[in-house]
């Protein structure tokens, strides 16, 4: 039976930034509906992986509530360490990068993704913030006051500004005429998390392999999870071995700088692909994480980026709401848009440079690269100057 609702913002999409941004809409005194129109991916995405966040999210979710919720379930990042396997001729030298060295603890914290999203799920459900699952969207219109969005199920919901944050292949995006530039890899992504024999103590390594990086990250106790990028047919043979085939495979890819892996949760495998949206608001529609921007597993960038997003438009919102403004007007669609671009554009073309610059046979660019992470790791105020600009945003959080 259909019906009609009134929300002062609708978000689309029941991911962490689409929870994050209900939340924080909440504490600014607006009421928030979120919409799971796949509740059945959002469950999926929070098994297996886990989720590298900055100090600077850390911040954030601190703010909201909820990193009491998560952090006994994460691990401090205490030291990034890149290695050069790719086997080639131009061999980058390895860089180790220290928390320590910029007076920090840590970069950020490592946590699964399942105790990231029943932190937020929890704190949600406390605020009483609905999630409703109608299925997907059907219509979308804007009208000079409001998005008006029609579900599956027949559910009508109305408000002044509807936040997409429903992936990739956003329905709402596509539905509000953003139009969003997508480019493939010739690459997969297998991700899991293990246990080992050795202690990690805190230190993350990327090794950077000629089939993309793969990269161990730590959780509480002799636990990590990693990302594991190969071209298409290297993941698909990978992923067709048993768990005890495949965890050697992993101590031979890494050197054995875990020792032993064993006890592997179940793997995960999804094709690479980038994307970035040409606007990242219109229409009385605000894109958040994924449906603004996706990027390959390289540097922790993508939920970082995530949550970015959410943090620069509440700071709009609340602007707004203080203003008596309009919540999902042009203006403040437009400076959204103009706080996110420096921030989502650079880190963007930077992961997928140094991706191709893995996978490329061409010497001046394996040159670069290596002449580029020579001079981080001898360079001291470059590599400091790095480790900061890395887990701050590239431009003004509202």
């Amino acid at each position: 039976m259909s019906f009609t609702q009134r929300s002062g913002v609708i978000v689309i999409g029941a991911g962490p930034a689409g929870l994050a941004a209900a939340i924080g809409c909440h504490d600014a005194g607006l009421i928030a509906t979120v919409v799971d129109t796949s509740p059945a991916a959002s469950a999926h995405a929070a098994t297996g992986r886990s989720a590298a966040l900055f100090s600077t999210t850390i911040a954030f979710l601190a703010r909201l509530g909820v990193w009491d919720r998560c952090a006994p379930h994460a691990e401090p990042l205490r030291a990034l360490q890149f290695i050069d396997d790719t086997g080639r001729r131009l061999r980058a030298p390895d860089a180790l990068f220290k928390a320590a060295e910029i007076g920090e603890e840590a970069f950020g914290c490592n946590i699964a993704n399942a105790d990231l999203a029943r932190a937020l799920k929890e704190i949600a459900a406390e605020k009483g913030i609905a999630i409703l699952t109608p299925g997907p969207l059907r219509t979308f219109h804007e009208s000079a006051t409001r998005a008006i969005l029609t579900f599956e199920n027949g559910i009508e919901l109305y408000a002044p500004l509807a936040v997409a944050a429903d992936g990739r292949n956003s329905a709402t995006r596509e539905a509000a005429g953003i139009r969003a530039l997508t480019w493939p890899y010739e690459q997969t992504a297998m991700a899991a998390s293990f246990s080992h024999s050795r202690p990690h103590n805190g230190l993350c390594i990327e090794f950077h392999r000629s089939g993309g990086p793969f990269t161990l990250i730590p959780l509480p106790g002799n636990r990590s999870s990693f990302v594991w990028t190969e071209r298409k047919a290297d993941a698909a043979r990978l992923m067709g071995l048993d768990d005890e085939a495949f965890a050697h495979e992993m101590e031979k890819a890494s050197h054995f700088a875990l020792g032993r892996i064993f006890d592997l949760s179940q793997r995960g495998a999804f094709p690479l692909s980038a994307l970035m949206a040409r606007e990242f608001g219109r229409a009385r529609v605000a894109l958040v994480g994924e449906a603004a921007h996706a990027v390959p597993p390289i540097g922790a960038q993508g939920l970082n980026l995530g949550f970015r997003d959410v943090e620069a438009l509440l700071g709009l919102l609340v602007d707004a709401k203080a203003a008596n403004a309009d919540l999902g007007g042009e203006d403040l669609l437009r400076d959204y848009s103009a706080a996110r671009r420096g921030d989502i554009v650079s880190r963007t073309l930077g992961v997928d440079l140094l991706n191709r610059s893995l996978l490329s046979s061409f010497l001046p660019m394996q040159a670069a690269r290596g002449l580029g992470l020579y001079a981080l790791g001898a360079i001291g105020p470059l590599r400091r100057a790095f480790m900061r600009r890395g887990m701050a945003p590239a431009g003004p959080v509202q």
